[in-house]
């Protein structure tokens, strides 16, 4: 907004707040006026002399309300700012042992997308996407962004990469950890009876979304 365009908006802010003052003040005045004259018509008893009086009240006011007030101007509440994504980690991402599919992402921070209601059949995992990777520059189509998945097994939690993922797909399929990469010796079996944790990674490990559990069943 440029300097003009402030005063303005200033200007009419004044106006806002100094005028209904200066027109209860010259209303008070009126009255107190009748109240002198008695009986008599207020109309009649105005001449020209009070409403002079009357307008060098209304300046007086309306220089003192703008003193005290600034201008009059009217200060605007700030914009709050977009809260961040809700939907923090259902574990320690720590724990997460990457030992298959060929990918090590466990550096990977906590980025922008949010994944909740996770649910695994044994076979294959479905979610939610609330927040989607176009923070990633990823569009609703792009499969640019790996799955991953981990079993707790013997109070580890062992797994890796498993597919690539875009945000359009809410269901993965869990055949890859039978066959892809070094899955095989990993000796995990479908259908999986038991709790299954679920992330999304961007492409080069280094961002990541939250981490959900499941029961599988």
């Amino acid at each position: 907004m440029n300097n003009e365009t402030n005063m303005d908006h200033e200007r009419g802010s004044m106006t806002v707040i100094v005028w209904p003052m200066v027109i209860a003040a010259i209303v008070a005045a009126i009255f107190a006026l009748a109240g002198l004259t008695g009986c008599q018509s207020i109309l009649d008893s105005i001449d020209e002399a009070d409403i002079e009086k009357l307008d060098a009240m209304a300046e007086k006011w309306k220089a003192k309300l703008e003193e005290r007030y600034g201008g009059g101007t009217v200060e605007t509440p700030p914009i709050p700012e977009t809260p961040p994504a809700t939907g923090g980690d259902a574990m320690d991402y720590a724990l997460l042992r990457w030992q298959y599919g060929g990918v090590n992402a466990s550096g990977a921070k906590l980025d922008s997308p949010r994944l909740s209601g996770l649910s695994c059949n044994g076979r294959s995992v479905s979610y939610r996407w609330d927040v989607g990777m176009s923070g990633w520059g990823l569009s609703n189509g792009d499969a640019g962004a790996i799955c991953c998945i981990f079993f707790e097994r013997g109070g580890q939690w062992i797994g890796g990469k498993f597919d690539w993922v875009s945000t359009s797909r809410s269901s993965r399929e869990l055949k890859h950890v039978e066959t892809y990469n070094n899955w095989p010796s990993s000796g995990i079996k479908l259908p999986w009876r038991g709790r299954v944790a679920f992330v999304v990674v961007s492409a080069d490990g280094r961002r990541r979304s939250n981490v959900l559990i499941a029961e599988a069943k």
